[in-house]
């Protein structure tokens, strides 16, 4: 085979595996009962999802083959949408055998052979195929019963089985007669894509048909369009390459052929971990939804890919950036350097790498990094870098690559950010994330630690110019995080009372010198209120708990008295007379029947003295004799805030 017409192989024999589906559909018997006179299975259409109730028709279906689209089947009294459908009869093949079935469904499907359920599908999902195996014996009667339903959007059944052998096959013959054979395998848009999840394995015999050919022709090289990981451990041993395509598009035939002839040296790395079989997978007993309940655990926490099968010493079949190569790479005179001119903990690792093969070619280097001792649960190792080097044959470069504080540091939940632990870290250089081929260490020390003080308060302490709606700020002298188990609280000045709560969600500017938040509970003008918080409310950059601490002699502050809160006075309370010199007369309250405290202030909006005013009580004498001579308010609590008159004490 010439290199001109191995893209047009390639694009042939995706094709023939895309159609040995559809044959198996079109071209499967069924019988309707074990007399088997007449072919078809019996199929029972409810008008419902649940196959439930009085069926609306029952016929024959020669073949379950069937794309409705969006008009639904052609039924009377089955609609579009919402009904489900029961096939049932007799397989009886000719041959004995291992005989897989095929089921393709939009939206949900189950398949049962006898007493055994085969295929199980029975969820609401774009069209899907799956497929089992099963033996089937010569001349015996096997019960089969399809169930599907649909629930809205396109419609579609289809399912059908075959024997598949391989030992007449022309592509064994051809395999024999080849100096290379090339199989090309995998999957395409009718079994991965969106909307549905694919099986591990590959489908239709195609491992079977990989180590047939491999027996006979040992050159055998293995195309594989995948858009993740596949089940490979049964053949990968018996094939001389693998090529994995992805899904490379209508110039995929022409990008594999330069690599298989030697006119492009593949430089790829795998972005992920290829495990072994599907049960090595960190997320394999949480990655379904058993029970439909739309939630799934994420329990893999923060060992993810790589740093889960490296944390844990589970063997992959191919680790994180690993790719082979027609030339070889490598590496040497590493080089760890602290940085102190430069930002705080900022590490410079270089090292060279050299083309020792007979081909030019491209390596990635990756540049991993984990802490000796941790405070906490992390990776093994974490990737921290990576850099693409294109290298002719017996040429030598020096790689380069930064770390900084951000490179060591881990998100911290307690302060809700991202921050380091002083220790040692190991520096490891590879091809992949278990091909290590350098090793060093570097200590990392903490940034020297400066208590923050409070350098700014809005609104300041004492003040008297405060919002009902404010925006708070704290300013400080160095950088500060907020715990986010702790709370900021606003409280009453007088009576201590809670008046809301601030958590660390509402908090913004965490890691700056200043954090600022919003009141959400509007605040009553001419009161007085605290901020308030715990000892540890405050973090420093090392994760200390700070001695800031607020309290009501701290940061207080009193809600101005606006000319707009002043012009809406209520006009019922009457007061007199105005001025007044020692007894100030008050009457006509609102919600007289209910008790009330009568309340002094001064020109900011601080109490001088009180009054309790008893319920039903409408008219009230007050001794202010005390008071100096000056302007003040009357300030009477109501069902719906306060009701405030202006007086003057002469």
């Amino acid at each position: 085979m010439n290199f001109a017409s191995l893209k047009n192989y390639h694009t042939y024999l995706r094709r023939i595996l895309n159609q040995q589906n559809a044959s198996s559909y079109a071209n499967s018997l069924f019988y309707t009962n074990s007399t088997l006179a007449t072919q078809g299975l019996t199929a029972s259409y409810f008008a419902n999802k649940t196959l439930s109730g009085t069926t609306t028709k029952v016929q024959v279906d020669k073949q379950i083959n069937f794309t409705w689209g969006a008009n639904g089947p052609s039924v009377t009294g089955i609609s579009a949408d919402n009904f489900s459908v029961r096939w049932t009869g007799i397989i009886k093949v000719p041959v004995s055998g291992d005989y897989t079935f095929y089921d393709r469904s939009d939206d949900g499907s189950r398949l049962w052979i006898n007493d055994t359920q085969l295929i199980n599908q029975w969820n609401d999902q774009a069209a899907t195929t799956k497929q089992a195996s099963i033996h089937l014996t010569q001349d015996v009667n096997y019960n089969v019963k399809l169930e599907y339903y649909e629930s809205a959007g396109d419609a579609e059944m289809k399912m059908g089985y075959k024997l598949l052998g391989f030992s007449d096959s022309p592509a064994i013959t051809a395999a024999k007669n080849a100096d290379v054979a090339i199989v090309c395998v995998g999957f395409d848009s009718n079994s991965e894509g969106e909307g549905f999840d694919r099986p591990f394995e590959m489908q239709n015999y195609q491992d079977s048909l990989i180590n047939a050919i491999s027996r006979v022709n040992p050159n055998t090289i293995v195309i594989l369009n995948a858009g993740g990981n596949v089940a490979t451990a049964s053949w990968i041993e018996r094939a001389a390459a693998l090529i994995h395509a992805w899904y490379p598009g209508q110039e995929g035939g022409t990008a594999i052929g330069e690599i298989l002839f030697g006119v492009t040296n593949p430089s790829g790395k795998l972005p992920a971990s290829f495990e072994k079989k599907w049960e090595d997978n960190p997320v394999f007993k949480s990655y379904y939804d058993p029970d439909n309940n739309k939630r799934v655990t994420y329990s893999e926490g923060l060992l993810v890919g790589y740093r889960y099968y490296d944390t844990k010493g589970v063997e992959p079949m191919f680790p994180f950036g690993f790719g082979l190569s027609y030339t070889s790479f490598s590496y040497s005179n590493l080089q760890i350097t602290p940085d102190a001119t430069d930002e705080p903990n900022t590490v410079h690792v270089s090292f060279d790498i050299s083309n020792t093969g007979g081909m030019a070619g491209a390596e990635v280097a990756q540049l991993y990094i984990g802490q000796q001792v941790s405070k906490v649960i992390r990776p093994l190792k974490e990737l921290k870098g990576f850099s693409k080097v294109f290298l002719n044959s017996g040429e030598t470069k020096t790689v380069t690559m930064k770390l900084d504080s951000a490179s060591f540091s881990y998100y911290k939940t307690n302060k809700k950010a991202f921050g380091y632990d002083a220790g040692n870290f190991d520096i490891q250089v590879g091809a992949s994330s278990r091909d290590i081929r350098l090793k060093g260490t570097v200590a990392i020390a903490l940034k020297d630690n400066v208590n923050p003080e409070t350098l700014a308060l809005t609104p300041a302490n004492n003040s008297a110019d405060a919002k009902k709606i404010n925006t708070f700020s704290m300013t400080f002298t160095e950088p500060i995080y907020f715990n986010f188990d702790k709370t900021i609280r606003i409280k009453d000045y007088i009576s201590g009372q809670l008046v809301e709560t601030i958590n660390n969600s509402t908090i913004t500017g965490k890691g700056t010198n200043t954090l600022t938040f919003d009141n959400r509970t509007q605040l009553k003008a001419g009161s007085r209120y605290y901020i308030e918080t715990d000892q540890s409310t405050f973090l420093d950059y090392n994760d200390n708990p700070s001695i800031i601490l607020f309290n009501k002699e701290v940061w207080n502050f009193t809600v101005s008295l606006t000319g707009i809160e002043l012009t809406n006075q209520n006009s019922e309370l009457n007061i007199y007379p105005n001025p007044a010199q020692d007894l100030l007369n008050l009457e006509n309250f609102p919600d007289a029947e209910t008790a009330s405290i009568v309340e002094i202030l001064d020109l900011t909006g601080c109490k001088v003295t009180s009054f309790k005013r008893p319920a039903n009580q409408n008219k009230m004498e007050c001794n202010i004799s005390v008071l100096s001579s000056g302007i003040y308010f009357i300030r009477c609590s109501t069902q719906s805030g306060y009701s405030i008159r202006k007086f003057i004490k002469e």
